[in-house]
């Protein structure tokens, strides 16, 4: 079939280079659209003050902190079938944030705060 081995080589080194590129793509994908950016976005905060939801069977989860170090920080994630990124938003204490304003209208359900980090209570 190949009647050289640079052939065979330019071959396998295609190959092995495609493997490598779909492998980088599949983690920077996998990194950059799910729940595992949750830490980097909300790198040193305590508990929220509130949290709440919207719809059913897809909607946006929403982590709010009234007034934390003179700045009302958002941060929120769109929920269903497929599993978003975690997006942050600040504005200054007493304002609504850009996601809070876009959801005003929604129905919402309450969410335990203290469950942002996935216990109980992160901070006392």
């Amino acid at each position: 079939m190949f009647k050289n081995r640079k052939t065979l080589f330019g071959c396998f080194a295609a190959m092995v280079g495609g493997l490598c590129l779909c492998s980088v793509l599949f983690l920077f994908i996998l990194l950059s659209s799910c729940h595992l950016n949750k830490p980097y976005v909300a790198s040193g905060l305590p508990d929220p003050d509130k949290a709440f939801q919207t719809g059913t069977a897809h909607g946006y989860q929403v982590y709010i902190w009234e007034c934390y170090r003179d700045q009302r920080i958002a941060i929120y994630t769109l929920v269903g079938f497929y599993a978003g990124a975690y997006a942050r938003e600040e504005v200054a204490c007493g304002e609504l944030t850009k996601i809070e304003k876009t959801l005003v209208n929604e129905r919402r359900w309450e969410l335990d705060p203290k469950r942002f980090w996935g216990t109980p209570s992160k901070s006392k």
